[in-house]
């Protein structure tokens, strides 16, 4: 099954007491495709995030067990 998501997220990071906290709004959009191997369920995806004046690349699998 072919999916083409697309989030909106807000991600708060702690950087110890001297750096403060650091805030953003990002968007997620890319392609994954799952399949079932057994009882496993892999979903390799490609996504893009922009998040203020980035765009960042992220792939990777993601394997989930169908019970």
């Amino acid at each position: 099954m072919m999916r083409i998501p697309c989030r909106v997220e807000w991600s708060e990071s702690h950087h110890g007491i001297e750096s403060g906290t650091e805030s953003e709004f990002l968007i997620r959009t890319g392609v994954l495709y799952e399949f079932e191997v057994g009882e496993l369920i892999v979903a390799p995806h490609a996504m893009v995030d922009f998040a203020g004046d980035e765009e960042v690349g992220v792939v990777g699998v993601t394997v989930d067990m169908s019970f």
